[in-house]
């Protein structure tokens, strides 16, 4: 069955004779969240958007995305990690390729966009819009947007479309002495978010010294930041102990509480260990044993993982 396409992201309404403005295409196995959050925002501009959207217990919204597929002006193409085992998402990279339509884009930093499909387009970087943090291709992506399909109604120009999708949704909210990414870490709460809705655990344990930090990256570490250092130039580093937001939980709302309690869930990281095994481990570098290029995550990860903390 088809991994994508489908469903009106704002409000029920069946195909126009135009067409509809934005088929998305993804992968459910990688990247549903990404995909649920950009039909949001993109409909929320005021564009058709249709994708398939997962459902309890993982299926997903039945369609006829055969017919919807060839009624896209655009196809917007979130290519992920795992994207190339997908026949059906190939197929519809292939479909908007092949008729120019297709908007590339990539849903992490270390995935690369296959060159066949990439025509003359600019990939873009999607990977943070489904996190915790802004995209910052998502203005740009509005952009090409509003040249290729035209600016929906109600906006004066490009900008004042980009501050309105935006608004909110990106900006930082303070509950008490803590200032938080609130809309992408706790969703939109009926009520404002207070100091007391807001429960803190403070777990005074390094994130690297856990047993669940992957042994082959302590074991190793002193190599990746050396390799690290060597590759961007760094004569000089300064170690930092910094809070990291480790987990987050956020309770139902209930008709007497409109809110739901947060519970934030901090522990400790040294900025040297987290820098080191982060970035050395994607360094290119030349495997003589295998006689291939490739990184250090790649060569420690165990198929089929890319994972190092699951492989």
């Amino acid at each position: 069955m088809m991994q994508c396409a489908g469903s009106s992201s704002h409000g029920s309404h069946g195909l126009k004779d135009s067409g509809i403005d934005i088929f998305v295409s993804y992968r459910m196995d990688d990247s549903p969240r990404l995909a649920r959050e950009i039909v949001r925002l993109l409909g929320k501009a005021g564009w058709d958007v249709w994708y398939s959207p997962l459902v309890e217990g993982g299926a997903h919204v039945p369609t006829d995305i055969d017919a919807r597929l060839p009624q896209a002006r655009r196809v917007l193409g979130l290519w992920s990690k795992t994207a190339h085992l997908s026949p059906d998402v190939c197929r519809e990279f292939e479909y908007a390729s092949s008729k120019g339509i297709l908007i590339p884009c990539v849903t992490d930093d270390v995935t690369r966009f296959p060159e066949k499909y990439r025509a003359d387009r600019i990939v873009l970087n999607l990977s943070k819009l489904a996190m915790n943090g802004y995209a910052h291709d998502l203005p740009q992506l509005l952009r090409g947007l509003v040249r290729d399909l035209g600016l929906p109604p109600g906006y004066e120009d490009e900008n004042d479309l980009i501050r309105t999708v935006l608004d909110r949704d990106f900006t930082f909210h303070s509950i008490g002495k803590l200032t938080v990414p609130a809309k992408y870490l706790f969703c939109d709460a009926a009520e404002p978010f207070a100091p007391g809705d807001v429960v803190i655990f403070d777990r005074d344990e390094a994130h690297e010294q856990r047993p669940t930090y992957p042994a082959v990256l302590k074991k190793r570490r002193d190599e990746f930041y050396k390799k690290a250092c060597a590759h961007f130039g760094v004569m000089k580093t300064h170690d930092n102990v910094l809070p990291r937001l480790d987990a987050v939980g956020h309770q139902p709302e209930l008709a007497h509480d409109a809110r739901g309690k947060l519970e934030l869930h901090f522990a400790r990281t040294s900025y040297d260990q987290i820098w080191a095994t982060n970035v050395a481990a994607d360094i290119p570098y030349f495997d003589k044993r295998l006689g291939v290029e490739t990184t250090i995550r790649k060569a420690l990860c165990t198929p089929p993982y890319t994972d190092l903390s699951v492989s």
